[in-house]
């Protein structure tokens, strides 16, 4: 999981990579966010474990308290916290 937060979604078929912004044509491009808690996206990348489709899952840029809050969910802790260093 790459980022704590949840876009709104953006087809393939419409525009790959989606970038951040939902429609970057707009007059007044925006981020839009889609209402989808951690837990229902960890629990979808549990799911790609268990049908074998990778082998461990983690996240990148977590703070401490979303790992905890993950952590209160998860069946498979995560593999990883990647995080910038600069």
């Amino acid at each position: 999981m790459h980022f704590p937060l949840a876009q709104r979604f953006v087809p393939f078929e419409a525009r790959y990579p989606p970038g951040w912004q939902y429609d970057p044509s707009a007059d007044k491009p925006t981020i839009e966010m889609a209402k989808v808690p951690i837990h229902v996206t960890w629990a979808a990348m549990e799911a790609t474990v268990g049908k074998g489709l990778a082998r461990n899952v983690g996240v990148c840029n977590f703070n401490s308290a979303l790992l905890r809050d993950l952590m209160d969910c998860a069946t498979i802790p995560p593999a990883v916290l990647q995080v910038r260093m600069t």
